[in-house]
């Protein structure tokens, strides 16, 4: 059988089975060439795409859902060949993957994000894995105390940790530039006081340091743990790290440093500085025995794993194709449920998203209860159903006192009602301005000129700019001359306008320094 293996990133297709020594990892795919191993004791060819003639190809493994209109997605479908995907980048770098209507498509997911995982179609698979007999490099000289690697990238996306990387890297600039060294792609123009340039080597150079700033792409996504932290272990850097919500399920605590732990970079800075040898040899100490048992256990990310969780998922794809079987799970598992309402939620489809999340709390195993349930308040504060909203908030905060602050959860629904009430009024003002034939003179005493207005400043208050200012020049024009109000008219309009120019000539993202 001929397994084709494709990435949507162009230059990762010529990396897939060859060793490689980029500055972002070393022998990332080591896994793949695993596999490609234990193939030819079974007679089975996994290879790049490109390696083969289309029609050799039995089975696709494509690493990320490709566009619409990619070629080799599109042959693969017009050709019904079975098709699995290998779903590793987080929504905030490729959310298309993340899309589950996109998943139809493939007879399996193979998947870092535990909320997908079922066991049958969504398989939990960890994309990195190691040699866990190669020993952990441990030197005694240290160029400087932390290094940072990574490209200089950004995403606006609630749960993207790009920010936090260039927060931290600027307070250093800013406070111990001698302290923290910098690594990637991107930052030659931004004017970092340390940077290094590109590292070529990066398990050498993380060596020379005893600190390594290990942020993810994302944070508070179950399972998704990259390579990033194993990366400082090999090379006896300890790491300082934020990303996976549930990491301690699989890397104890004792072996790196948890940022979310402190409330501020000079916190970090003490800890880290004040820290004794004795204390830092600890954690190498832990690092070490960490991947010594690693190499004796059957670990979740070692070598063996990767080619078993892969070869076998890729036999029972084959299988259920075969019988017709694969599609969409007619009835989600909890954490799918729980993943679809984030998605829902998203999307504004609120009634969708508590339904999911109802769904997903009557499984009495949910292991992301309290997530769950604090989800159900704010989609219910966000759809404006108020009354459910302080109900749930009331049950949790008997529930989890320590989690749930009343007074937040109190103010929240005051600011629902708020904005409920206030696009009733826009609704009502709208719906009276729209009848011609109405002698506005004998509503409440207030003419056209005067309802108009009245909606354009409802509409301003609800930051709906444009629509303020048309009702506003609306009102002008149907206000009588010689009333005061016109010229008032006129000073709202030039506020808003100001409004508007200041919103866009405000950038979203501070100025980096030069």
């Amino acid at each position: 059988m001929n397994v084709a293996f494709y990435s949507i990133w162009v230059g990762e297709n010529k990396l897939f089975f060859q060793p490689n020594r980029t500055d972002f990892g070393e022998d990332l795919f080591a896994g793949l060439r695993a596999l490609q191993a234990y193939g030819n004791t079974i007679g089975w060819r996994f290879d790049q795409a490109q390696r083969f003639q289309a029609e050799e190809i039995d089975v696709f493994v494509f690493h990320e859902v490709p566009a619409t209109g990619d070629p080799v997605y599109t042959y693969a479908r017009q050709h019904n060949k079975p098709m699995i995907l290998w779903n590793y980048e987080p929504p905030v770098v490729y959310p298309s993957s993340h899309q589950m209507s996109n998943h139809d498509a493939f007879v399996k997911v193979f998947t870092e994000f535990d909320q997908m995982v079922d066991g049958h179609k969504y398989i939990k698979f960890n994309s990195f894995c190691y040699d866990f007999s190669v020993p952990m490099l441990r030197r005694k000289e240290r160029a400087s105390l932390c290094v940072m690697m990574n490209g200089h990238k950004y995403f606006t996306h609630p749960q993207q940790l790009y920010s936090e990387r260039v927060n931290t890297l600027l307070w250093f600039n800013t406070h111990h530039p001698d302290d923290l060294h910098l690594y990637g792609r991107g930052w030659e123009k931004v004017g970092i006081k340390n940077y290094k340039g590109i590292a070529h080597g990066k398990k050498q150079v993380l060596s020379n340091y005893k600190f390594s700033i290990c942020y993810e792409n994302a944070k508070g996504m179950p399972g998704y743990l990259t390579e990033k932290i194993f990366d400082s272990f090999f090379a006896g850097c300890v790491p300082v790290y934020w990303g996976d919500s549930h990491v301690t399920d699989t890397i104890p605590p004792e072996c790196f440093i948890d940022r979310g732990h402190f409330n501020t970079h000079e916190e970090l800075y003490a800890y880290l500085t004040q820290m004794s040898d004795a204390q830092y040899n600890g954690y190498l100490d832990a690092i070490e025995a960490f991947l010594q048992r690693s190499a004796t256990e059957r670990s979740p990310f070692s070598l063996d794993s990767f080619v078993q969780t892969m070869s076998r998922g890729i036999a029972d794809a084959v299988a259920e194709f075969a019988t017709a079987k694969p599609g969409p799970l007619v009835s989600p598992t909890s954490g799918q449920h729980l993943y679809l309402a984030k998605e829902s939620q998203q999307a504004k489809r609120y009634a969708q998203a508590v339904g999911h999340l109802q769904a997903a709390l009557a499984d009495p195993a949910l292991p992301w209860r309290q997530e769950a349930e604090l989800l159900l308040t704010q989609v219910l504060m966000e759809a404006n159903d108020v009354a459910a909203a302080r109900a749930h908030a009331t049950l949790l905060t008997e529930r989890y006192p320590h989690l749930v602050d009343p007074a937040y959860l109190s103010a929240r629904a005051d600011v629902s009602v708020a904005v409920q009430m206030l696009r009733g009024a826009i609704q009502s003002l709208q719906q009276l301005v729209q009848q011609p034939h109405l002698q506005f003179s004998e509503v409440s005493g207030l003419d056209r000129w005067n309802l108009l207005a009245m909606l354009a400043e409802s509409l301003q208050l609800a930051g709906l700019l444009p629509a303020a200012r048309k009702a506003y020049a609306d009102a002008y024009y149907a206000c009588p001359p010689q009333l005061p109000a016109k010229e008032a008219l006129l000073r709202r309009i030039a506020e808003i306008e100001s409004q508007a120019r200041e919103i866009a000539a405000t950038p979203l993202v501070p100025p980096q320094p030069q």
